[in-house]
């Protein structure tokens, strides 16, 4: 049976059936399978996605939660971070101060981050929020809990290094960063050599202009 012949009360049964057979507790079982049954909508494989985490991940880390420091969200010893237990916990503290709606945040030696996401997307909804979650070359936006926006070629790379997640409520839009003083000058140089040099004929020129206007 291919994926395409799928439905997707199957593609959550074999989820939820293959995640608690990989030694997932139930709770994290129902989560991967949401995982799955949610990337299936969205038009992206979630079986494969979960077969590799499944592969990738040790058995004795698969679920585990991360460690929060700093605005950072790793494994306590810095090996794969599981991106079902990642989820979980960004879904549990979306909204407090150890969540992205504080500030951004960033999970690291994050393993098939794409299954990340519908958590993500899970939680953003319920706080009316939307997501960018940024790694290599790839950006993915979550709103309303669906999938708004990719852009890359890493949605569905094994790994990423680094995830950089940012959380707006819904409705606000994101403040650019502004230019350096560094940036201000270099530009102010260029701005320089649109004016005219003064000169004695454009001073007198100037002051006739002012007398007549007087």
């Amino acid at each position: 049976m291919t994926a395409a012949a799928l439905s997707l009360s199957e593609v959550d049964s074999i989820a939820l059936k293959a995640a608690r057979g990989a030694g997932l507790p139930w709770g994290l079982a129902e989560e991967a399978a949401f995982a799955a049954r949610w990337l299936a909508e969205q038009g992206v494989d979630g079986l494969t996605l979960l077969a590799r985490l499944l592969a990738l991940m040790p058995r004795e880390t698969l679920g585990s939660a991360p460690l929060m420091h700093d605005r950072r969200w790793q494994t306590q010893k810095g090996g794969p971070l599981c991106p079902i237990g990642a989820g979980t916990a960004l879904n549990d503290h979306f909204a407090l101060p150890q969540g992205p709606l504080a500030a951004p945040l960033h999970l690291c030696n994050l393993s098939t981050p794409a299954l990340v996401l519908p958590l993500m997307a899970a939680a953003a909804a319920r706080c009316n929020a939307v997501v960018i979650a940024e790694w290599a070359d790839c950006q993915v936006v979550l709103s309303s809990g669906r999938l708004l926006a990719i852009g890359g070629a890493q949605l569905l790379a094994d790994q990423a290094a680094v995830l950089a997640v940012t959380a707006l409520p819904a409705g606000r839009p994101a403040t650019p960063p502004g230019p350096s003083a560094a940036t201000l000058a270099a530009l102010g140089a260029h701005v320089a050599r649109t004016y005219v040099p003064a000169s004695d004929q454009s001073r007198r020129g100037a002051g006739a202009s002012d007398a007549e206007t007087a």
